[in-house]
């Protein structure tokens, strides 16, 4: 699947605020038993700089990011 990230958006938590631009692009796959509310994304690469998600029409927080393996990356959010 494809989520939209950005690297330096600020938005306060129940703020309608929503990105102007569309973001960067990029695959991912979901964790296998995550959930849609607070789903946590795995991917190929090192992307240690997002803090915020767009993803099944929703945006999201991120609120951790773990290198897991050499090249992979998992991106829990909220």
């Amino acid at each position: 699947m494809t989520i939209n990230y950005w690297t330096n958006f600020s938005k306060r938590k129940n703020s309608t605020k929503q990105p102007s631009d569309a973001g960067t692009s990029v695959t991912v796959n979901l964790k296998e038993g995550t959930s849609i509310e607070k789903p946590t994304f795995l991917l190929s690469g090192d992307l240690f700089s997002c803090n915020y998600v767009q993803a099944f029409n929703h945006y999201y927080f991120v609120d951790d990011i773990k290198s897991v393996r050499n090249g992979l990356t998992e991106i829990d959010c909220s």
